[in-house]
């Protein structure tokens, strides 16, 4: 597998178990997903902090390239150890599916990354995850709005990407 795995350690916030746990996870989820699809050349970086993950959650995942991806991890907050090996393999699922996309389209527009963002997480659903809540707890009023907003912007391409991802 020409994958390079990468677990940032010198902040020294992984317990031995929780490193072994983390490599072991992602191990076998990026087995299964070469099931799929070959991977190619692909470098994951996993760093634990307590400052850079979703605030609702204990990890976040960026993929900035066709070739690297990106994914904080929390090991102190509370559903880190609930929740870690059935959510982080859908995780690094969706990441994956950000590289693949990149290798064929590397700007997009407001319209795109709408789509792009709905396959990403449609293809978490093939490792069976569940929504986080910031993926399905607005309500019917302000998707209605969000909608309305992306429809009106959806071709342009100098748009906040974090204001669109994150609600920010």
């Amino acid at each position: 597998m020409p994958v390079d795995l990468h677990i940032m350690a010198k902040a020294k916030l992984f317990s031995d178990a929780e490193n072994s746990m983390v490599l072991n996870v992602l191990r076998d989820t990026l087995a299964k997903v070469e099931t799929y699809c070959a991977l190619g050349d692909l470098d994951v970086v996993i760093f634990p902090t307590e400052n850079y993950t979703h605030p609702e959650g204990y990890r976040g995942g960026f993929t900035f390239s066709a070739n690297c991806l990106e994914i904080s991890v929390n090991p102190k907050h509370s559903l880190f150890a609930k929740r870690f090996e059935i959510e982080f393999p859908a995780l690094i699922l969706h990441e994956v599916h950000h590289c693949l996309r990149y290798r064929h389209v590397a700007v997009w527009n407001v319209g795109e990354l709408v789509v792009l963002e709905g396959l990403a997480m449609s293809a978490e659903s093939a490792f069976g995850d569940k929504p986080l809540p910031k993926e399905s707890s607005m309500s019917d009023e302000a998707l209605l709005q969000l909608c309305r907003k992306a429809c009106e912007t959806q071709d342009d391409e100098g748009f906040e990407k974090t204001m669109w991802v994150y609600g920010r």
